[in-house]
Formats: C-alpha cells, structure tokens, sequence
C-alpha cells in the first residue's frame, strides 16, 4: 500500500513548543508565542544564510524548524574552497535529510522518499550491503579517511552523523578517519532476569594499534583539490538576495507584486516554511517551488522490514567475517565461533576483556554462566588533526560511534 504524503510543515505553536519546551522564555514570553516563533524562525533564517554565504546560484530549501540544521558553511574562498556549490548542497542535504534537485540557476533541497528514509534501519542495512569488498577491506583494516570513500559512503555516513564538530570536520575538508569493525556483546540476564547486552572491548577504538593506524592514514591524507566555480548570477526581478525563510504564503505573495500575475497554491500549505535566497526569474520561481511542494509517496511498513533487515545483517556479518584478518577479533574469541551461536564462559570472556569483571559485578551477573554473544557492526567516526583534541572531549562532538544491531 502506498501512502501520499504532502510536504510543507506548518509553523504551528505546538511544534515550537516541543523545540522550546522550558514554557517560559525571557520577558514573560512564553514558547508558543508570536515572539517566541519569530525568534525560532530567525534563528533558522541565520543559520541557513551563515551556511549559504558566498553561493552565486538561487537556493530553496524546505525547512521544518523544530529539527535541528546542520552548522556547515559553504567556503567561497579560491585557495580554501573544498566543495562546489553542487557538492556543499549536496552534502548540507544529506545532513539536513533533503534530497537535491537542480534547475537551470538554483539548488532545491527538498524531502523525498528516499531523504525520509536515509535514516532508517533498513535504509542502513541495505547501504551495507552493497558495500565493495574493497571498501569493506579498507575500513576494517588501517580505515580510511571519510573525503577518500566512495559517493555513496560519504553520503550515507554524512545522513547519520549528528555532532557539529564531525560535520563542520567534513564540511571543511579536514581529514576524519572512518573505520568499520565487529563489535560483540554478551547476552547475560541481570540479577532481577532482565536480559542485558554488555560490549566486549568497547575501548578498542583508543587503543594504541587503532590510534597508529590512524595516524597512517592521516599522514597519507591528501586534501581535495579546490574546484572552480562557472555559475553565473542569476538574473530576476523576485529579489531575496540575503536569504529569507518565509511562509509560502508570504512567498506567493511576493511574487505576485514581482511578476505582476496572481499565482494560486494548495490553502493547506500556505504556512509551510522554505527558504528562499537569490534573485529568481518567474521560470526559476515556478520551478524551484514546484520541487519542494510536490508530494511524495511513501511506501507503507508491510510487517517484514524487521526480518528483512535480520536476514541482511546476518548475511553482511558473514560476509565481513570471511573478508577479514581473524586475529581482530577480541583475544581467545572467534567471530564464526559466535556467529554460529556457541556459549562462552566468564573466564573466557574476561580474558578478552579484563573490564568486563566490572560489568558483571554491576548487573548481578553470575560469573559461572556460560553466555552467547551477539556481533553487530560499528563503524567509528573521527576528526582526528594534530590539534584535535582527543575523542570525547571536543564540545562540539569530534568524534561518534554508529552501532548496526540485528
């Protein structure tokens, strides 16, 4: 079954309240008003024009105001320039969870299917699936840096990380190393029979072997070439040359009185946000708005996805663990050994990781079970420069681990 869903997200008073939840804001202004919304929508608005700076090409972008933006900006400089403008939006959108459309003079980030779905377990899942054998070998061996990945590795990654720090990293074409491992927990019950999933060697990230082979791929880490920039200015009478987040209404209206026609739109979508920046000509404007309001069909969940997406994983893991060197695994552990569901005993895990007499110490855990473990797959992402501060400490965020569970 396929459902039709209509784009466009009403500035409504409960959606600024769930992004402004404290109730009371300065002055007896409270979250849900008029003020309250305006300081919403111009703090959107200053973000979308500091990330846009710079850009020749017209931008349209569909904006729902309760999620947060990406804090990237585009570098119109010639010697530090890293992105085209295609490319930066490109990479904005996939961080923004918008798909990018072009015209014949501006960039159109707006939802899809696809943007809405980029997130989701199954989405992931079948990402991984199709990674090369290559790519795979790469990641779980030295890692490599994130610019020196695959398109569609960069964009997947980019869709599910979250931290400013990693994003303004790869942004800034800075080199941050990506790597893939199996990561393994035990499946043990707690002292009240609740089950619990404890990480084996969860601290293998900064351990002296991985932090070496990062180092290795950083001093091979070869910034990217600055692209030239050919766009010309767009030329029109419907000026929004700094870059305004406005109502479509206001929009519509505003190009009526530029071009002299009254132009009639879906009522429902009237209060629905997009930013608009540049000078547009009425064919751009049509076009461009034609983009981010037409709808969008969404494929229903049919009751299978969950075990589709178990199937996948267990044929990926098993497709890794052929891939790769056996001795990354955990000491005196072996990967088919657990995928083939063989028990395990404490002592046998605390020798693979002595911080695991601790977990089992603090869930009342019986030390003399035998346990089976679970293999999931974690790729680790890392600005990691001589002046970065190390993993977890940047306030930004330089640093996130994503773990694929089954």
């Amino acid at each position: 079954m396929v459902r039709l869903h209509r784009l466009g997200i009403v500035l409504s008073a409960s959606a600024v309240f769930v992004t402004h939840s404290a109730g009371q804001a300065g002055g007896g202004v409270t979250a849900n008003s008029p003020e309250a919304q305006r300081a919403v929508v111009e703090r959107c608005q200053s973000e979308l024009r500091s990330a846009f700076k710079g850009f020749v090409v017209n931008v349209v972008a569909d904006v729902k105001t309760s999620e947060a933006l990406p804090r990237i900006q585009f570098i119109n400089s010639e010697q530090a320039r890293v992105w085209s403008e295609s490319q930066f939006a490109l990479l904005f959108g996939n961080m923004a969870h918008r798909e990018v459309a072009e015209t014949e003079d501006s960039v159109v980030l707006k939802r899809s299917a696809d943007s809405i779905a980029a997130g989701d377990d199954l989405a992931i899942v079948h990402w991984l699936s199709l990674l090369q054998d290559s790519e795979v070998l790469k990641l779980c061996g030295s890692g490599a840096a994130y610019l020196d990945l695959s398109n569609s590795t960069q964009q997947m990654l980019a869709r599910n990380v979250h931290m400013t720090g990693l994003q303004q990293a790869m942004a800034g074409g800075q080199f941050v190393s990506t790597s893939m491992r199996i990561q393994l927990f035990v499946n043990a019950q707690d002292s009240h029979g609740n089950p619990v999933e404890i990480p084996v060697d969860i601290t293998a990230r900064s351990s002296d072997r991985e932090a070496q082979a990062r180092a290795k791929t950083e001093r091979n880490f070869k910034p990217p070439v600055p692209p030239k920039l050919t766009a010309k200015i767009p030329i029109g009478n419907l000026d929004f040359a700094e870059g305004q987040l406005l109502s479509l209404a206001t929009i519509v209206d505003r190009a009526s009185k530029a071009f002299h026609k009254i132009y009639l739109f879906d009522g429902r979508l009237g209060e629905s946000m997009y930013y608009m920046q540049g000078h547009f000509s009425e064919s751009s404007f049509l076009k461009s708005i034609a983009k981010v309001t037409e709808p969008i069909a969404i494929q229903e969940p049919d009751g299978r996805s969950a075990q589709r997406r178990k199937s996948m994983m267990n044929v990926l893991l098993h497709k890794v663990i052929n891939l790769i060197d056996p001795s990354l695994a955990p000491k005196g552990l072996r990967y088919d050994e657990v995928l083939r569901g063989d028990k395990f005993s404490a002592s046998d895990l605390m020798s693979a990781d002595r911080g695991l007499r601790a977990g089992f110490q603090r869930n009342g855990i019986d030390p003399n079970a035998q346990f089976s473990l679970s293999a999931q797959l974690r790729i680790d992402l890392y600005a990691n420069s001589s002046d970065a501060t190390a993993p977890g400490q940047n306030p930004l965020g330089n640093d996130i681990s994503i773990v694929f569970k089954q």
